[in-house]
């Protein structure tokens, strides 16, 4: 009736799926979707600030209802998962947020090299891939985009184990 597009780097916490999913069948909701923490190198070290736009989260399955690009969407949204909706919900941080271990990894290559937003600075990789290589805790995390961006990072409790 029902399913979930992600990756297998995005996860959740287990009761606030719970409760989404309650919300979602309770209110008949087609098309969910909640903001993100994202995880560097560690899954103990997160963004700072916390990015601010959405990603998919639960869709009710509808006949001939297929992923759009580019189509609106009531918040700012991941453009590659968007649907025409009729009973949309954004969930607040408080109530989930999906926990992105986008920078957790053995080979940060494979994910630059295969992202479809590398046109955007393709030429910048194997910066981005020594800035990863050689940080440590303090220094401030720089992520791929047009231009690059920097962040803080920020030590949280690890939820998940994730072996790299």
């Amino acid at each position: 009736t029902h399913h979930m597009s992600m990756d297998a780097d995005e996860l959740y916490v287990k009761e606030e799926l719970k409760y989404v999913i309650d919300e979602v069948e309770k209110n008949d909701h087609d098309y969910s979707a909640c903001q993100m923490l994202t995880y560097y190198r560690e899954p103990k070290y997160i963004l700072d600030p916390p990015e601010t736009y959405y990603v998919a989260l639960i869709q009710k399955i509808i006949p001939n209802r297929t992923y759009e690009f580019p189509i609106e969407s009531p918040v700012s949204l991941d453009p590659t998962r968007r649907v025409h909706t009729d009973n949309f919900r954004a969930f607040t941080r408080d109530e989930i947020q999906m926990h992105h271990m986008s920078y957790v990894r053995n080979d940060l290559h494979k994910k630059l090299f295969n992202s479809s937003a590398k046109v955007n600075w393709e030429n910048k990789i194997p910066e981005f891939i020594s800035h990863w290589e050689n940080w440590k805790y303090g220094d401030k995390a720089l992520l791929p985009g047009a231009p690059p961006v920097e962040y803080n990072i920020v030590e949280v409790e690890e939820l998940f184990s994730c072996s790299q």
